[in-house]
């Protein structure tokens, strides 16, 4: 509830959920979200962290998971929460583990699911009315394929 931003970090093959949880998280709770690979986190990205940000590591079983797994274990000391969504069993309660037996290339198909979860319960805590439509006449302005008044 307390979070003023939400990262998501990856390596490799989930780079597209870790996109799609920006969308999401941006769409739905609607604070400043991103996701990206930890290289490029680790190019600049790392220095605006505070203990107001969440994050999420997407372990897919990687080569790199090591390089992952350092990065979140020194991120800890410095943002509020720190979160890992693994194909593994869960090791304490800030791990979601799915249990999955797949390749990290499979993984994104299944690894965003709980982020889909989680923006819709984050949003309703924060009184997010997702049924109330905003900004009804972007479509419009944009000319998009989208209808007037056709989504929430």
């Amino acid at each position: 509830m307390k979070a003023q931003r939400f990262t998501s970090l990856c390596t490799g093959a989930l780079i597209g959920t870790a996109m799609e949880m920006q969308t999401k998280f941006s769409e739905t709770i609607r604070l400043p979200s991103q996701g990206m690979d930890i290289e490029v986190f680790m190019h600049g990205p790392y220095f605006e962290v505070n203990s107001n940000h969440q994050q999420f590591y997407i372990d897919s079983n990687s080569p790199m998971n090591q390089r992952l797994f350092n990065l979140r274990d020194y991120e800890e000391k410095y943002v509020g929460q720190v979160y890992t969504i693994s194909l593994n069993k869960s090791h304490d309660d800030r791990e979601l583990g799915l249990e999955l037996e797949i390749d990290e290339y499979k993984a994104g198909l299944f690894m965003i699911i709980p982020f889909q979860i989680l923006a819709h319960h984050i949003a309703e805590m924060k009184g997010n009315n997702l049924g109330q439509r905003i900004y009804t006449d972007f479509g419009l302005a944009m000319k998009s394929k989208t209808k007037a008044g056709d989504y929430a």
